[in-house]
């Protein structure tokens, strides 16, 4: 299931030769420096590469074939985090993130991962090696996936807000006028109670002035300041 942010409108025109390929298309929001600023990273079955905005619009800042790189590490910094990608032996930073990034970014580290691990399997299974135990390599039986965030899948996909515990329903989006017709659909039916029910509440909050009334010559009057008259 492809992992994909909102995109710019420029960026949008960018990608949509490579849509069919596309794995992953989030933003981050720090810059090389660590500073907070946009770039997008772009995770095709093939290549990896790192959009900057120039004010114009966003051009590659990196770019590299997934072939290219042996392993993919997100790496923990202060405040936030950085994805590092290892090629030719020389550990390369793509990008730096926030620490509120950092589980999007770890799945696409695994992801990168599994591809190479992938590709290494599938290459021994070719060439017929054979395993520790002597058995022949098999062939992995499908191409890796990126793994879903299961603490995303507990979050309202509009607001991002958690949702409630065994609950598909966000509170804070869902319809209030939907949820009041369906009350009063489920009240229909006892329509004779329910009438009989708010009479009764506005007679008791009716009688609920009653003491106050009775009890307010007790203030006026008993109560009152000898010699400091009422206004």
């Amino acid at each position: 299931m492809p992992l994909i942010d909102p995109l710019p409108k420029s960026l949008e025109e960018k990608l949509a030769l490579a849509s069919k390929d596309l794995v992953a298309a989030v933003s981050t929001d720090l810059d090389p420096s660590g500073r907070f600023g946009e770039e997008w990273l772009v995770l095709t079955l093939a290549r990896l590469s790192v959009y900057a905005s120039n004010g114009n619009g966003f051009v590659p800042r990196v770019d590299l074939a997934l072939d290219e790189i042996k392993t993919a590490t997100d790496d923990g910094l202060v405040g936030g985090g950085a994805l590092l990608a290892t090629v030719d032996g020389k550990s390369v930073e793509v990008l730096r993130y926030s620490n509120a990034q950092q589980r999007k970014f770890g799945r696409i580290a695994k992801y990168i991962n599994d591809v190479n691990r992938y590709r290494k399997d599938l290459e021994q299974a070719r060439r017929g090696d054979k395993d520790g135990a002597g058995k022949p390599v098999e062939a992995p039986r499908e191409h890796p996936r990126l793994e879903l965030d299961k603490e995303d899948q507990k979050r309202c996909p509009t607001c991002k807000l958690l949702l409630p515990e065994d609950s598909k329903v966000c509170p804070a989006c869902m319809s209030k006028g939907k949820a009041i017709r369906r009350i009063l659909a489920y009240l229909r039916p006892h329509k004779g109670q329910v009438v009989l029910i708010w009479a009764m509440m506005v007679v008791g909050v009716g009688l609920s002035l009653v003491p106050p009334y009775l009890t307010k010559p007790l203030t006026d009057v008993v109560l009152r300041p000898v010699g400091n008259p009422l206004p």
